[in-house]
């Protein structure tokens, strides 16, 4: 069974809601933008980038 791309969006978001607060080390590839982009519109000002 195949998972769909929206639903691995769905149970990011779900974990993320976990987090008070979070610190995303950015390395400037795709992979920590696209987590950053979602931390930041899920978690807002308790994000931190790094």
């Amino acid at each position: 069974m195949q998972v769909s791309l929206q639903d691995k969006k769905i149970r990011l978001i779900r974990v993320l809601k976990t987090f008070d607060r979070l610190a995303v080390a950015l390395s400037g590839g795709v992979d920590s933008a696209l987590l950053l982009a979602e931390a930041h519109d899920v978690l807002g000002k308790r994000l931190i980038a790094v």
